[in-house]
């Protein structure tokens, strides 16, 4: 049996996912085109020989194929893209998915056209113009560099935009996703500040942008890191590449791009060796806690107290060490460090059965961690004498990304005997939509609503309505940031069940005693 020539297997192989095969020069013109050249609008393919393929295109999608166009002269595979065609069938817009190959650096393009028809879901999820948010980008981005290495012939960028106006703009998304690999590498990581993996390397990455910017008008800021996937797969060193992601995500704290651009292997060995640090810190732990009081407002009795990191101030505050263990992605192990810390103090100092009960924060990310919660569980299992004395507190500096699976951790938690606590209730926008997905025993108010509820009636009119729902849902409330009597009061005729601060008692080295 005699095999057909390479080109024709080519062709075979393009029809066995599209409809129509076109060859392009470097200039984007047929140079030939088979297939259901009808269905194209097109009554007989070869008259379209040398003209322009971006001529049969919508003419918002122009752009979106001259940058793709820049893309595959440095790449060799670029798509799934989704476009749109000028004069399909009755001259009806149609949806298409467009594939781009080039074998050889100096040799034609090939191009494969896919009726989105058949490829509807897939159409649908490459069309998207709202790319997935910060977490979602990332939790997708390990497994697509898992892919890439073991593919091992794909060579992937990194790109990280900061656009000077985030008003929504479709087109400018849309050229995005047509650049990123597969059609669907682009992510929305917060105000004005987007992430690209895309295939090729740092000229190809030049080139892109440069279109992207003429392409689009939309004037940005970026900055380039070539991957090495071999390398990423050692699991500090991907972690030390998603901080370094989440620390441009974040808006409030600076980052620089130029610094990034120039010198990219010293900003990810900085964040590695941070990372080495902290599991320093937890290997050998050299962390403290306190313990501050939680009272019955009613009574003033100790109801129970909060467990609070303490480091080292050269490491940085509480706060800045929880928020760099949640962004390098070790929150995990160092809220299982903390709770077996807890239950071996409270073994210590329950040999009289007096001890106070104690609450212990989970990040919202470790809740969301199948492992940490399996480790958890054992922890828990091997400890059963300690339903009696912990509490568990979810903590929001983190935002809940996916609410359901935060809440079976915590019916897991509750079914095993232990309290859960939502802490911050009303700091961020979803603290009523957590309040009604999260099944929880108690909500701790935040406490710039308790600072400033005597002195301003909308903070006042938050606070009471916050009382009153927990109320009507059957959730004992906490009050945080107690200092003075007449907060105290005012809480307390409120319906508040609980209060912290400083009016009851500061952190403290050890964990009281009920009385």
């Amino acid at each position: 049996m005699v095999s057909p020539p390479p080109t024709k297997r080519f062709v075979a192989y393009a029809f066995c996912v599209g409809d129509v095969f076109v060859e392009l020069d470097e200039g984007g013109r047929i140079a030939s085109i088979d297939g259901a050249t009808g269905w194209l609008g097109l009554a007989d393919g070869r008259d379209w020989k040398g003209h322009l393929f971006a001529d049969v295109l919508h003419p918002g999608d122009r752009p979106v194929f001259d940058t793709s166009l820049t893309a595959i002269r440095n790449a060799r595979r670029l798509g799934p893209i989704s476009l749109r065609l000028k004069n399909g069938k009755r001259n009806e817009e149609q949806a298409v998915l467009a594939f781009l190959s080039r074998i050889e650096r100096n040799g034609p393009i090939h191009l494969v056209l896919a009726s989105s028809g058949r490829f509807l879901d897939w159409a649908r999820s490459v069309a998207q113009v709202t790319p997935p948010d910060r977490e979602e980008f990332i939790s997708g981005l390990a497994e697509r560099l898992e892919a890439a290495r073991k593919s091992g012939d794909v060579q992937l960028m990194l790109t990280l935009l900061q656009v000077a106006d985030d008003k929504e703009n479709p087109e400018f998304l849309r050229q995005l996703a047509a650049l990123s690999l597969g059609g669907e590498s682009v992510g929305h990581l917060g105000e004005g500040r987007y992430a690209l993996l895309h295939e090729g390397d740092r000229k190809t990455s030049a080139d892109l942008l440069t279109e992207l910017r003429e392409g689009s008008r939309v004037s940005f800021k970026s900055a380039s890191v070539q991957l090495d996937t071999h390398s990423l797969a050692a699991p500090d060193r991907m972690r030390a590449f998603i901080y370094t992601i989440r620390r441009f995500a974040d808006s409030r704290q600076h980052f620089d791009l130029d610094k990034l651009n120039r010198n990219q292997m010293a900003a990810f060995a900085e964040a590695e060796a941070r990372i080495g640090e902290f599991r320093e810190i937890l290997s050998k732990k050299r962390f403290d806690l306190a313990f501050q009081p939680i009272v019955a407002l009613s009574d003033r009795h100790l109801h129970h107290v909060e467990a609070l990191a303490r480091f080292d101030l050269e490491h940085g505050s509480p706060f800045e060490m929880i928020r760099f263990a949640e962004d390098a992605g070790l929150i995990p192990e160092f809220d299982l460090a903390t709770t077996g810390r807890v239950i071996r103090k409270l073994k210590n100092f329950n040999r009289t059965g007096n001890g106070a009960s104690v609450a212990v924060n989970l990040s919202a990310l470790s809740l969301a961690d199948r492992t940490f919660m399996s480790d958890l569980m054992e922890l828990l299992e091997r400890e059963q004498e300690m339903r009696e004395y912990l509490i568990f507190e979810v903590t929001e500096s983190a935002r809940i990304d996916d609410i359901a699976v935060i809440g079976e951790a915590i019916a897991q938690l509750r079914e095993a005997g232990y309290p859960v606590c939502l802490d911050d209730f009303g700091a961020g926008m979803s603290g009523y939509q957590y309040l009604r997905h999260l099944p929880v025993d108690y909500v701790k108010i935040d406490g710039a609503y308790v600072r400033d509820a005597l002195t301003n009636t909308q903070s006042m009119a938050f606070l009471r309505s916050m009382v009153s729902l927990c109320g009507e849902l059957g959730i004992e409330t906490i009050a945080e940031w107690v200092e003075t009597e007449e907060q105290a009061e005012m809480l307390g005729a409120l319906g508040v069940g609980y209060g912290q601060g400083w009016l009851f008692g500061r952190p403290r080295a050890r964990i009281p005693s009920r009385k």
